[in-house]
């Protein structure tokens, strides 16, 4: 049952809103609490939690997603669906927040440093971009991987560096989260399985071809005691 809250005067669900789930990381996912327009970028609103710390739009659906991706008692088929339905909200929010943050760069440099901290979000947003010409983040009008378009300081929030700083810190947790998912992935579909599998399977032949080398050396070995007997 939703519950209407004065913050963002938006509908909450009660045991989401008060859910004690972790992600990937094991970082607990918290709701927003506040929500403010960056001017410049009006159409990208962010959302905090109590920390302080940027959440995406889409945290409750996040937390039930991994309550799935979490439960061990799920079909493996289930928590694998979950964890891709994750990377794929994962990534869009990303290149939400990679464009913003180049918007409020202030030089490539910045803008650089931080793709060389994500290279995995990196790589997933760039091919899922539809335009190439466009680059990875040709969804926000304006805003393209190359020839980067930078908002003039009078276009930026007063207070833009502290969110660049949140900005970056979000993308990198991003970043590990997506990898521990792609782990967990692989667990779960068995890649590990098939590598002991395989690890396993040339042990045996290893134990098969020194057991057939054994049993040739005692035939050689008797063939040699009866050739002796026989010339003795």
């Amino acid at each position: 049952m939703a519950k209407s809250r004065a913050n963002g005067n938006k509908d909450y669900v009660n045991n989401n809103y008060n859910a004690n789930v972790v992600d990937a990381v094991g970082v607990p996912i918290l709701p927003i609490v506040k929500t403010f327009s960056a001017r410049g970028l009006d159409s990208i609103k962010w959302g905090y939690d109590r920390n302080g710390l940027i959440v995406e739009t889409g945290w409750s659906a996040k937390i039930d997603l991994y309550r799935t991706i979490n439960d061990t008692s799920q079909p493996v088929s289930a928590r694998v669906q979950a964890i891709d339905t994750r990377v794929i909200t994962l990534v869009s929010d990303a290149k939400t927040y990679m464009a913003a943050y180049q918007a409020y760069a202030d030089a490539q440099k910045e803008i650089d440093e931080l793709y060389a901290m994500i290279p995995h979000i990196f790589s997933l947003g760039l091919s899922q971009a539809s335009d190439k010409t466009a680059g990875a983040f040709s969804l926000v009008p304006g805003i393209f991987l190359t020839g980067v378009k930078l908002l003039a300081k009078s276009q930026k929030p007063d207070d833009y560096k502290v969110i660049m700083q949140q900005l970056q810190k979000k993308l990198i947790h991003l970043e590990s989260e997506v990898g521990a998912l792609g782990i967990l992935k692989s667990s779960l579909t068995g890649e590990y399985a098939k590598f002991d599998k395989v690890v396993s399977d040339a042990g045996r032949s290893a134990n098969i071809a020194t057991n057939n080398w054994l049993w040739i050396g005692i035939g050689l070995l008797v063939l040699f005691i009866l050739i002796k007997r026989k010339q003795a």
